[in-house]
């Protein structure tokens, strides 16, 4: 096949199909791998419906990939708010346990207190 033979096939393919659609022009026109052999060009229809499956595989993909970023994110934020809730926690039974230690203090100091009024 000489380069004109391919050129009058892609201008026909073109012809074919729409003018800005270079992948479908692509898509159809073809050639065999034998050196000796002709080209072949696929019906619109084929390539079309070829472009479909290929377009709806796509979506589908997209689809999973944004619903996999979704619960991974729902899972870090689960994950924040747990560690947040945590936190406090602690913060809170640290807090207690001052609270504990400083209400000792407080009854410690008002016991010794009561013991100087009682010898003066």
């Amino acid at each position: 096949m000489t380069d004109k033979d391919i050129e009058r096939r892609l201008a026909d393919a073109l012809a074919k199909s729409a003018p800005d659609d270079v992948e479908d022009v692509m898509y159809r026109c073809r050639s065999s791998v034998s050196s000796d052999s002709k080209g072949t060009v696929i019906p619109l229809n084929m390539a079309e419906k070829n472009i479909n499956v290929n377009n709806n595989v796509k979506k589908k993909n997209e689809k999973d990939r944004k619903k996999q970023l979704l619960e991974e994110y729902i899972e870090e934020q689960i994950q924040a708010r747990k560690d947040i809730l945590e936190f406090r926690k602690e913060e809170n039974f640290k807090h207690k346990e001052q609270n504990i230690e400083l209400n000792k203090k407080a009854l410690a100091l008002r016991a010794y207190n009561q013991q100087i009024l009682e010898e003066h």
